[in-house]
């Protein structure tokens, strides 16, 4: 009984993660074809988070960059470089993407025609656009290599 619902946890888990993903995937996808305005940095530096995971303190780095942009005489906001952002303990690759979109920087924005609101920096797909659907079927295949394996 143990067995079968640890299984069905972790399947269920896999299967969300597996759809966020997809739809990440899609999104990323989708936007290497939408079109561009130029836009302006308005903020853009690291943040330090701390986070507490199996009594043990982790620091983790994330890249924060604002930017305003204007699609047919309305102004936006968005922080998204990327449809893939993650933060990692080694604070490098955040310092390299906020020194690289320093506030006051210029930088085409590319916008969802359909929902201009949403938007990026770096369109299109990239390896890490592939890493929450691959997750997420990590998760499954481990929940039915739990359910079918082992001892019998």
């Amino acid at each position: 009984m143990k067995k079968l619902l640890f299984s069905a946890i972790f399947i269920a888990v896999g299967a969300a993660i597996a759809v966020w993903g997809f739809g990440v995937l899609k999104k990323s996808k989708e936007s290497a074809t939408w079109p561009a305005v130029e836009g302006t940095v308005v903020f853009s530096d690291v943040i330090r988070e701390t986070k507490r995971s199996d009594g043990k303190r982790k620091v983790i780095y994330k890249a924060e960059v604002l930017y305003d942009y204007v699609v047919d005489g309305t102004a936006y906001s968005a922080n998204k470089v990327s449809f893939v952002q993650g933060g990692s303990s080694n604070p490098g690759p955040a310092r390299q993407i906020a020194t690289y979109y320093s506030a006051g920087k210029r930088v085409p924005v590319y916008y969802d025609p359909v929902r201009p609101d949403t938007a990026v920096l770096e369109p299109g797909v990239t390896w890490k656009s592939y890493l929450p659907l691959g997750g997420g079927l990590l998760f499954i295949l481990a929940g039915v290599g739990v359910l079918f394996g082992g001892r019998r």
